[in-house]
């Protein structure tokens, strides 16, 4: 009954964050939401059913054999006791609650910062961020991509569509390979781009000389290339509508200028033609995943928050007639992950494919500690006559279990700071990070917003009606 509503509330918004991930790009995404909505709901259903069924025939287990149920249902009128770590939680109530608005204005000052910095976040990808430290695999691509200049015999390819065995396809694909010359990246030998290509077979074969002069001309030596060469498939379809133009290149990783040169002189030489072009590799397939991967994770992020923000208001206006309790839960959330995204930046944490989960990550733990600080307040508000005494209460119990549940989170994923994998290293630091900024948040910015909220709600008028109506009047003095 106390606890329930705040597990319910918690489940929902954290499902929303997950399934959001159903609309990313990249499958492996989709696979990881789905499947991470599918935990929280079962762990919800375990939590809720179970685990009270264990409990209950255990206390029943021991009924049978004379002994008292349970302390805690054997004391429910006693004061409750505050751990260690609740008096550490409550010890932020006093500033939260005092001094709300300087709490608000410095984390606005540093959410401001860390937006700033989530702007200046690199996106990054290498498969060889995946190998170990000490590999001497990784050594020996390192070693040649310095001294050799691009790697392991990097090829950029370029499809080309139309009528490529006309005589001005053939032309077209000539200019091309005669710009593609100048284009930095493209390795060349004796001033020529090294291509592999139905044009560079033809020249080797010795019938290509110079501009071809017309369709006949052109079909002819497509058929003599064919007759003396069986691998022309290779770069030429048997119709001869599509062709590959295979451009040996020394750019590594950074190929969005070499992509973008490709695409100018596609648009230059090809297309005039009748012919479109697309460059395509590996590195170029692995910037436009990290780009998309980008744009989703903003988008997915905005809608989970707003998503989220409606599903709380309209659950805390059903239950208190309060509906800003859950923009106010959601502010918080938002608060931390702007300051994840900046601490990233400082850091330089690149964003990859492993922290970019991040916003998930920050929904799915931020949101549940923001609705159990909610959720305690209010219920601690009607029964304690002031704002600070409310905070103070619902900090030394949920405070203190959300401190607890959260070190040991940040203990669990820290652990990864150590790993050998570069990007699993990355992982463990952000997870960490986002668990303990969205406690702080919780511990602070969200009290302070509670705070100020129940002030102008109030006025921190102390005592509740109900109590006003069972204290008798004081007796004035003189």
């Amino acid at each position: 009954r106390t606890v329930g509503a705040a597990l319910v509330l918690a489940t929902i918004t954290t499902v929303v964050g997950f399934m959001t991930n159903v609309t990313n790009p990249l499958p492996p995404l989709k696979d990881f939401g789905l499947f991470a909505a599918a935990g929280v709901v079962a762990a919800f259903l375990v939590m809720t059913t179970f685990v009270p069924a264990v409990r209950l025939l255990v206390d029943r287990l021991a009924m049978r054999r004379g002994r008292t149920v349970s302390a805690e249902g054997a004391a429910v009128d006693a004061p409750q006791q505050v751990s260690a770590l609740g008096r550490l939680a409550a010890s932020f109530a006093p500033m939260a609650t005092r001094h709300s608005g300087t709490v608000l204005a410095v984390a606005g000052v540093l959410t401001l910062a860390g937006g700033v910095g989530a702007t200046q976040l690199s996106t990054e990808f290498s498969q060889t961020d995946f190998f170990p430290e000490d590999s001497r695999a990784l050594e020996t691509i390192e070693v040649v991509t310095q001294q050799f200049g691009g790697g392991f015999d990097e090829v950029t390819t370029v499809l080309v569509e139309g009528d490529v065995t006309s005589a001005e396809g053939l032309n077209a694909l000539m200019a091309f390979q005669q710009g593609a010359t100048g284009v930095e990246g493209v390795r060349t030998f004796d001033g020529q781009a090294q291509v592999d290509s139905v044009v560079t077979r033809l020249s080797r074969a010795g019938l290509l000389e110079g501009p071809v002069g017309d369709d006949a001309q052109a079909a002819a030596l497509v058929e003599g290339l064919r007759a003396a060469d069986p691998t022309l498939d290779g770069v030429l379809t048997p119709a001869g509508d599509a062709a590959l133009l295979r451009l040996n290149t020394s750019v590594g990783e950074d190929v969005e200028p070499l992509g973008a040169a490709l695409s100018d002189l596609v648009a230059q030489t090809l297309e005039p033609a009748g012919l479109t072009g697309a460059a395509a590799s590996d590195n170029l397939l692995v910037t436009e995943i990290m780009a998309q991967l980008r744009d989703s994770q903003v988008r997915g992020l905005v809608i989970t928050l707003l998503a989220s923000m409606v599903i709380l208001a309209l659950a805390f206006w059903v239950r208190q007639r309060a509906a800003m309790l859950g923009v106010i839960a959601i502010a918080a959330v938002g608060v931390a992950t702007a300051w994840v995204l900046g601490l990233m930046a400082l850091l330089g944490i690149p964003f990859n494919v492993l922290t970019a989960m991040v916003s998930a990550l920050a929904i799915g733990i931020g949101v549940p500690f923001g609705i159990h600080v909610v959720n305690r307040f209010v219920e601690d508000r009607s029964a304690e006559p002031d704002t600070l005494t409310a905070m103070r209460h619902t900090l030394e119990h949920t405070g203190g279990a959300l401190v607890g549940s959260a070190l040991t989170t940040v203990a669990g994923f820290g652990v990864l700071v150590f790993a050998s994998v570069p990007p699993m290293q990355q992982f463990g630091t952000v997870t960490a990070i986002t668990i303990a900024l969205a406690l702080v948040s919780s511990l602070t910015v969200l009290p302070a917003m509670l705070a100020m909220w129940d002030r102008r709600r109030t006025g921190d008028l102390a005592v509740p009606r109900a109590r006003q109506e069972a204290e008798p009047e004081p007796v004035p003095v003189g």
